[in-house]
């Protein structure tokens, strides 16, 4: 009963975890694409309402990527949608192939890459598809004006 307990009690602090550095990865990538392409970029943690990247919470961003540019083109918003559930995509799948292959270390272990795992697909899920504010509607949206 003690180890089930302890388990339940682990799962919330390692999720918040994994959260937060799915986070943290998922904007980074929308800031790295923006300024690969020459855009002025803004990383923010915090609960300020901004219209371009974010992470929400009760329908307040908690983190968000602003950038700014002269000439910005769909194609190129569409690839800077893109990189943040990529990214997500990208650590679930590391977060599964190293809970695969972790088997035999220990139980704490297991449960942060399996939590990991979840957050990211979850992270990834949530932002591709396509309604108010996803990258998933600007992605969808920049297709739309370059076809």
């Amino acid at each position: 009963m003690f180890e089930k307990t302890l388990v339940l009690l682990m799962i919330f602090p390692l999720t918040i975890a994994a959260l937060a550095v799915n986070i943290t990865v998922h904007e980074g990538a929308h800031y790295a694409v923006a300024e690969f392409f020459g855009y002025q970029s803004e990383l923010h943690f915090n609960n300020t309402v901004v219209k371009n990247y974010g992470f929400l919470l009760n329908g307040e961003p908690i983190a968000y990527t602003k950038f700014t540019g002269p000439n910005i083109l769909p194609r190129r918003e569409a690839l800077i949608a893109t990189a943040g559930p990529l990214a997500n995509l990208i650590m679930a799948l590391l977060a599964l192939a190293a809970y695969v292959r972790k088997r035999n270390n220990s139980y704490i272990s297991q449960l942060f890459f399996l939590a990991f795992f979840l957050t990211a697909l979850v992270s990834f899920a949530s932002n591709i598809i396509p309604y108010e504010f996803s990258d998933g509607k600007t992605i969808l949206d920049a297709l739309r004006t370059t076809i």
